[in-house]
């Protein structure tokens, strides 16, 4: 794996990653032209596990090959196993510390689609780089519902789902509301955005990403209304995690996820996915 196939002389290659490119040039052309033949490379890879039931598993693929074509390097992937598969719509890594560990020490470099922060991110072996998509968390309103939350009925039930960054927002703007909302909660993305696109439930806030995907396949979903909320929801970022002694690794794809960021091609990439902007 990369780690250990590494050569100094792709280390210096890449060091110019950041410098070599003018803004309307191929990002994926990391090096001059003329360095290309002439950068060294071992036989090293990258290696990166992926959640196969993440709403993001596509995106994070290609976002994956993306970096490492930029780092002339070439891409492996390994999809994470579960004994029970977090539910799908969402971005669950159901990995226990122990479990992490094992699959950054015996069949990955790094973890795409590490959503920050992860439990209390206070393992010391672990760092993460720099977020590379931070998708909000949007209000949502079923189909037939006055798309504001003063004009639902009074007693309107409000949704979110359990645990989720948003979720204490909702219970206090639920108590805080002049038409008596009630909070609700949902145990996933999936019986969360079913309730809206039903009818069942008039009023969520909801990762916004999930929407955006079951609309690709579930009945009434692409009908669901997508809004800002009228109050401050904190989005939810996400990195790619790697054991903490990977510095060169993890300074590299920082800078290649920099300047990818800063190109029309993660543009792209949201929309090849369709998903939604940040």
């Amino acid at each position: 794996m990369f780690a250990r196939s590494l050569t100094g002389a792709l280390i210096l290659s890449v060091a110019l990653l950041g410098s070599v490119l003018p803004s309307s040039a191929q990002f994926r052309r990391v090096v001059p032209d003329n360095m290309v033949n002439t950068a060294v490379y071992a036989g090293g890879n990258i290696r990166f596990c992926i959640n196969p039931v993440s709403s993001l598993a596509q995106f994070d693929r290609a976002l994956g090959q993306t970096l490492a074509d930029m780092l002339l390097v070439p891409a492996e992937f390994y999809e994470l196993k579960y004994a029970v598969a977090p539910a799908p719509w969402g971005y669950d890594l159901a990995l226990g510390e122990e479990d992490l560990f094992i699959q950054l020490s015996e069949n990955c470099d790094a973890v795409l689609g590490f959503p920050m922060p992860f439990m209390d991110l206070t393992y010391s072996w672990l760092t993460t780089t720099s977020p590379y998509y931070t998708p909000r968390f949007a209000l949502a309103f079923a189909k037939d519902a006055p798309p504001a939350l003063d004009q639902l009925p009074e007693g309107s039930q409000f949704g979110s789902r359990v645990g989720t960054l948003s979720d204490m927002q909702v219970r206090a703007y639920a108590r805080s509301s002049a038409n008596k909302l009630k909070r609700r909660v949902y145990a996933s993305n999936v019986s969360l955005i079913r309730a809206l696109a039903s009818g069942d439930l008039l009023a969520a806030v909801v990762w916004e990403p999930a929407v955006a995907i079951a609309a690709q396949t579930e009945p009434g979903a692409a009908d669901i209304q997508i809004v800002t909320p009228p109050f401050g929801v904190e989005p939810q970022p996400f990195a790619i995690a790697l054991p903490s002694n990977q510095t060169y690794l993890r300074e590299m794809l920082d800078t290649a996820i920099n300047q990818l960021r800063a190109s029309e091609e993660f543009s792209a990439l949201l929309a090849e996915f369709e998903l939604p902007k940040e």
